[in-house]
């Protein structure tokens, strides 16, 4: 009996044993990107395996342990990113662990651009990448500041709602807007059908990173001459439900709120967040109103991740629009006459859902597949009519990605398509008495924008220190335009479609030592007419028009300067030939009319260069630094018989310099200072007209750090323009008009303050 006591006593101590200890798995991969990270090792961070490894991620983020017992404690390490510390439970199932980049080595995270999956010293092609950091050295309104942070890209801001982004000088000689640069939000498009891009539509509180592409990424993105914009939602930390608030005031009337509920276990995540900003504006007809939501849900399976995503923005804001010289000089705070009586402003809305699916196949296959469906409704007062816009849009985006080995080597291959097609319509009105009246109807138009690309990209190891990267897209785009405005005797209505266009890119890389690589590359880029570009003067269809070509040459270096990489340099140079320059004119009726007018030649050089220094005391320090210099020039442009061959490109600066220092301590306090220069501007065609050159300096310090055990406190303030500097934000390129009254000056915002608070609560 007493045999058979102890046996069965034995048998129940081992099934204890067995079910403590437990298999886990999971996936660890970036926070921002969800791309996987192989090489991470989860550490046991309790009991008598403290400090063992217990795994490390595969290839494909993958990971396998068992647990001696739970819940258990482990911690997850990844050169570049934060130390992630996890609790394993019994609901813990399969994980998905999400990690955060590491301000310190930024050079080693991972970029998704080129879908390699390489970190940021290994890409074939010069990238920047915008962090939280860099996102939050302003008062958070827009991303202007930290865009021009980036070496070779120049956001113009007339206004909180107008912008007008170049990338090496592509995007220059858009009227208004930004075009020739397209944009996505977690592979969801954001370029528009006519190729015009607003990045305004999504609040810096939902975007936890950006990665600027610059030079033509045709390749992987179709139409966008200048660049890709890649940007990332944010996502909570694994394990954590928190809610987050934050209150901004500043000069002129600025007040902002935004709130977020995040919650995040192993199988999902949530985020959703609602932003408002109002500001009354530093000049005439200037007031902003703007307020929306997002929403974030991902979920974690053991071979795929769905994410869905919902964006609402709601914005009415008025519109000063540009001055002449003489009303810049005297009274910048000035509206334009004209808008200043009518009160022109645009009253506009916004909303969009995307779903994407990412998913594994084999260890060899994975795919990713994303869709969007949204629409735009736009009101619009302006001295000359109103506009009335409505827009509908369906997208999708799916690739297949291969892993393997060649000859030894390993080999990645890819191919995909991307469809868009947007159904746009639009009436104009009388401004009957100039004030914003509504008269008679005046226009009435419709357009289909379609568009398909199909890609493809060869990823092949040389040897351990060199690889080769290719690929090619093929781009077909055709407009439907209709105008069912009868009153006149123009009859607009035509389809167009532009010849089919391939695109090819090559990039070889090739890594010396440990501490420098170098890569060189050569891609085509292109970039179609906008539907009322391709008409003639008279409305009628043009059948000459072709979009504008391009070819990138780019040589760049990269390397770490000291042995323990606290010093970094990345410099590149290029020379892109473009041809077939669209010039876009602006008639009585306010049509853009288009015309291929000549060649330009961009030329530049581009340097970055970070140093932290760990100088003792709680005290950490880093030294940051950009700069550009371009020579841009007409090659070959005659326009209306007047040849502008030689001239400097307009509404892009041949230089722009950015200085910057972050000093932190352990105990919460922080201070960053960023100093910025901008050479002048040519706004003529003829160079008979330059901005003046300028320097603005931002600075701000404040204090963050955890208040009791659930409360996290985070409260600064700032101040913008801090030596008053005069200057001109935007220009408006060839401003009709006499050479003296033209308008083509937006000017900066004066010496402006502001003081945010943010608290976060862990639930």
């Amino acid at each position: 009996m007493c045999r058979c006591s102890l046996l069965a006593g034995l048998l129940l101590l081992l099934g204890a044993e067995m079910r403590a200890q437990q298999q886990i798995s999971g996936r660890i991969s970036d926070a921002s990107t969800l791309a996987p990270l192989g090489g991470a090792a989860l550490i046991a961070l309790e009991g008598p395996e403290a400090g063992d490894t217990l795994a490390r991620s595969s290839r494909l983020g993958d990971f396998t342990f068992t647990a001696p017992r739970l819940p258990f404690r482990i911690g997850v390490v990844m050169p570049g990113y934060e130390r992630l510390p996890v609790t394993v439970s019994q609901a813990s199932g399969f994980l998905g662990l999400g990690l955060r980049p590491t301000e310190r080595a930024l050079d080693q995270v991972l970029i998704t651009g080129h879908y390699t999956e390489r970190p940021q010293r290994e890409q074939a092609a010069s990238v920047g990448v915008l962090t939280p950091r860099d996102l939050s050295r302003e008062n958070g309104t827009a991303i202007t500041p930290a865009l021009n942070r980036i070496p070779g890209v120049y956001m113009h801001s007339g206004t909180l709602g107008t912008h007008r982004i170049t990338i090496r000088g592509i995007g220059s000689r858009t009227p208004f807007g930004t075009a020739k640069i397209r944009a996505y939000l977690e592979e969801i498009p954001l370029t528009g059908g006519d190729g015009e891009t607003s990045l305004e539509d999504i609040d810096l509180s939902v975007i936890g990173r950006v990665q600027v592409l610059k030079g033509p990424a045709s390749s992987l993105y179709g139409s966008g001459l200048g660049g890709v914009i890649l940007m990332n939602a944010n996502r909570p930390a694994y394990g954590t439900s928190e809610l987050y608030g934050t209150a901004t005031a500043g000069s002129y009337g600025l007040l902002r709120s935004t709130g977020r509920a995040s919650f995040a276990t192993a199988e999902a995540t949530t985020e959703t967040t609602y932003n408002y900003t109002r500001s009354n504006g530093w000049r005439e007809n200037n007031d902003y109103l703007r307020y929306g939501f997002t929403s974030l849900r991902q979920v974690y399976g053991k071979k795929n991740v769905l994410t869905v995503l919902t964006n609402f923005i709601r914005v009415k804001s008025s519109i000063p629009s540009s001055i002449d010289s003489a009303t810049y000089r005297n009274a910048p705070q000035s509206a334009a006459p004209a808008w200043l009586r009518t009160r022109g402003n645009e009253d506009y809305v916004r909303f969009m859902i995307g779903v994407s699916l990412r998913y594994r196949i084999s260890e060899a296959w994975e795919g990713s597949s994303a869709s969007v469906i949204g629409f735009r409704e736009n009101n619009e007062i302006r001295p000359f009519n109103l506009l009335r816009e409505s827009s509908f849009w369906l997208g999708s985006r799916s690739l297949l990605r291969y892993r393997d080995r060649l000859l030894g080597r390993p080999l990645r291959m890819l191919a995909g398509f991307e469809l868009y097609e947007e159904w746009y319509n639009w009436q104009l009105y009388q401004n009957r008495d100039g004030q914003g009246t509504r008269g008679s109807n005046i226009g009435d138009n419709r357009e289909l924008r379609g568009s398909i690309n199909l890609f493809s990209q060869l990823e092949l190891e040389l040897s351990r220190a060199s690889w080769l990267n290719i690929g090619f897209n093929l781009n077909r785009t055709d407009y439907d335009y209709r105008d069912y405005y009868n009153p006149d005797s123009l009859n607009r209505t035509g389809a167009y479609r532009f010849r089919d266009l391939v695109s090819p890119r090559a990039a070889l890389v090739h890594r010396f030592g440990p501490r420098m690589l170098l890569h060189a590359s050569v891609s085509h880029g292109f970039s179609p007419p906008t539907v009322s570009e391709t008409l003639t003067p008279e409305g009628l269809i043009n059948p000459e028009i072709r979009p504008e070509q391009g070819w990138s040459y780019e040589l760049g270096l990269r390397s770490t300067l000291l042995r323990d990489s606290s010093l970094y340099l990345e410099l590149s140079a290029y020379r892109m030939l473009v041809r077939d320059l669209l010039v876009a004119e602006r008639t009585v009726n306010d049509q853009l009319v288009g015309r291929n007018a000549g060649r330009t030649r961009h030329d530049g050089i581009e340097l970055t260069l970070n140093w932290r220094w760990d100088p003792g005391a709680g005290l950490a320090l880093r030294w940051w630094g950009s700069g550009q210099l371009g020579r841009y020039r007409f090659v070959e442009f005659v326009d209306r018989s007047v040849d502008y061959s030689g001239n400097p490109l307009t509404g892009v600066p041949a230089a722009t310099a950015n200085l910057g220092l972050d000093v932190d301590h352990r105990r919460g306090w922080f201070g960053r200072a960023a100093w910025a220069y901008v050479s002048q501007i040519s706004v003529r065609d003829d160079a008979t007209l330059y901005t003046d050159p300028y320097a603005l300096l931002n600075a701000q310090a404040g204090w963050e750090g955890p208040l009791g055990g659930r409360f996290r406190l985070k409260a600064y303030a700032g101040v913008q323009n801090a030596a008053n500097a005069r200057y001109v934000s935007m220009v408006q390129v060839n401003a009709p008009g006499a050479r003296a009254s033209a308008r083509y000056y937006y000017p900066g915002m004066p010496r402006n303050y502001y003081a945010i608070l943010e608290l976060g609560i862990r639930i």
